[in-house]
């Protein structure tokens, strides 16, 4: 399943000219966020990384040694013949996997300590009770195994709070660790722990002699620390675009209620809310108001928006609040989205999902003191990106910065810039088709990300 950026606004390209492709394409993600299909070895904080097709050392099949790809040098080894893995050359989509047979198969190597691993793995269905998937030593047991029969990858029991505490994906779909099940065919597993967690070898529970995983590894990811949304899912997409694993699409018998709130920038015509039902099954309801400040979107959310219990709540902000003193504007911001994350839509339990987005970069004026010069923009979006910054580490708040999007377009405050004002109307304030093409592209992954969230919520209906 391959996924590009150039088809996020496919629609929209007989528009553009070739010249101005060349200029959006780069611009489509979010400045900070990581692009689709991103390697390992680009995202920060990647402390081990073995992959099947790389760094094996084998003999006649038994592997000895695979390489860590990380800088770490942490290597897995295995210098008993008779406990040594089996090499694959064709396992995986024409790509090579590491076999473990069980008792006494297993490799080890120096304790990994981390926050986020991703692994690409298929049990074969005889399985021991309680084989780990990411082992460890005797009395230390993250990730522990369950017993077989359940067909479920972690122990809740046993396994630590931090891992069945926290989220994980299966596919790229959320799953609690603790429901995570294992079958005969490959999958992406992904964890994110509360808390550092450590492993030290493949397959096997903390040194026993019969708790032993019998299955293929592909893959294994690990990062120090919490990854966000959009590095998760940039090494998602890698997986999957490599594996040919395709990634769980939202389906639903009804359609999401997806609530857009904002100033002009929302509510222009040819907005990108017109474009949403192309991205998720979903119902958009437009609740922005031209001229809105985000003290009057806060006077409104209880009654308009939080009422009707929307699923997901899109919000565009910041150009109409560059003479609000900034302390005044943080209260609201934090008092907005506080009040949403407070509220439980009784169809799932969870709050909506909330994407906060920087309106574009205004082109009018740039070099005047009125209506928006640059230098007042700039600071303002910074200020609003930073409030909205001190929620994302929060699962169901994701953050789009299109103000960056667009100012790289603008050359940094360029009042003449023709990349910047090909995005927008003849009022220079706007965005036009082409400027949506941008913000939509942008927000077409954090939609999927939130509509997956939504339909994979034990109580959505």
């Amino acid at each position: 399943m391959k996924k590009r950026l150039t088809m996020n606004a496919l629609n929209l390209m007989p528009l553009l000219t070739p010249v101005l492709l060349a200029i959006l394409i780069p611009a489509f993600v979010p400045l900070g966020l990581a692009i689709e299909g991103t390697a390992p070895d680009k995202i920060p904080g990647l402390v081990f990384w073995l992959k099947a097709d790389r760094g094996v050392t084998q003999s006649a099949g038994l592997v000895s040694a695979w390489a860590d790809q990380s800088t770490s040098s942490n290597n897995a080894t295995q210098s008993l013949s008779e406990n040594q893995p089996t090499y694959i050359s064709i396992g995986l989509n024409g790509k090579p996997v590491v076999r473990f047979t069980g008792a006494p198969v297993t490799m080890g190597f120096n304790s990994v300590t981390t926050q986020t691993v991703f692994v690409v793995y298929k049990d074969n269905g005889t399985t021991d009770s309680y084989g780990d998937i990411l082992g460890n030593h005797l009395g230390t047991a993250d990730f522990h195994g369950d017993v077989a029969s359940t067909g479920k990858l972690l122990c809740k029991q046993y396994a630590s709070a931090s891992v069945c505490g926290k989220s994980g994906f299966v596919d790229g779909a959320p799953t609690d660790p603790a429901d995570m099940a294992v079958d005969q065919s490959f999958h992406i597993y992904s964890f994110e722990t509360s808390a550092p967690t450590s492993f030290s070898n493949l397959a096997n529970n903390q040194d026993q002699p019969d708790r032993f995983r019998k299955g293929d590894y592909a893959e294994i990811i690990a990062f120090f620390g919490a990854l966000n949304d959009k590095e998760r899912g940039a090494i998602a997409d890698y997986l999957s675009d490599k594996y040919a694993i395709p990634l769980v699409k939202p389906t639903a018998s009804k359609k999401l209620s997806v609530y857009a709130d904002g100033d002009s920038v929302t509510i222009y015509p040819n907005n990108y809310t017109e474009f949403y039902p192309t991205d998720i099954p979903c119902v958009v309801t437009n609740v922005a108001v031209s001229g809105q400040s985000q003290e009057a979107m806060l006077s409104r959310l209880q009654t308009q928006i939080l009422a009707n219990n929307p699923d997901i709540i899109t919000i565009s902000t910041f150009l109409n609040d560059m003479s609000t003193e900034a302390s005044v504007l943080e209260k609201n911001i934090v008092s907005y989205v506080s009040q949403i994350l407070a509220h439980r839509n009784p169809k799932t339990g969870l709050p909506p999902q909330l994407i906060l987005m920087t309106d574009n970069l205004s082109g009018q004026n740039l070099n005047t003191p009125w209506p928006r010069p640059y230098a007042t923009q700039v600071d303002t979006a910074n200020r609003v990106l930073a409030v909205f910054q001190r929620f994302e580490g929060n699962p169901n708040v994701q953050i789009v910065n299109n103000f960056a999007s667009f100012d790289a377009l603008g050359g940094r405050g360029n009042p003449d810039s023709d990349a910047l004002f090909a995005t927008l109307l003849s009022d220079k304030v706007h965005p036009n088709i082409a400027g949506y093409a941008i913000i939509h592209a942008n927000l077409k992954k954090p939609l999927s990300y939130a509509a997956n969230r939504v339909l994979s919520s034990p109580k959505h209906e």
